[in-house]
């Protein structure tokens, strides 16, 4: 294998992956909630708490590593999401 394409295969530095990451979970957080409208969603608060937890113990890893701003957007999205789980959590039936 040549370097240029041994160079093209290179991950990208742990911080990147890990902020897409949160992305992934975030994603995955509101479609568990039932935020994102498609047919024969359902809600479910276990993955949605397992994901938010996820996202926040990565973002307090991370925010020491990465600039001001993406770790404020990442502290909004993990804070919207909380509210959102406790809004669903308290209007499921006990």
């Amino acid at each position: 294998m040549t370097e240029k394409k041994m160079e093209e295969m290179k991950l990208p530095d742990v911080e990147i992956l890990l902020a897409n990451f949160i992305g992934l979970l975030g994603n995955k957080a509101y479609d568990c909630l039932g935020l994102i409208p498609k047919e024969g969603s359902t809600i479910d608060l276990k993955q949605a708490k397992l994901a938010i937890d996820s996202m926040g113990a990565i973002i307090e890893a991370i925010s020491p590593m990465i600039d001001t701003k993406q770790s404020q957007d990442f502290r909004n999205l993990l804070s919207t999401l909380r509210m959102a789980y406790v809004q669903k959590a308290g209007n499921q039936p006990k």
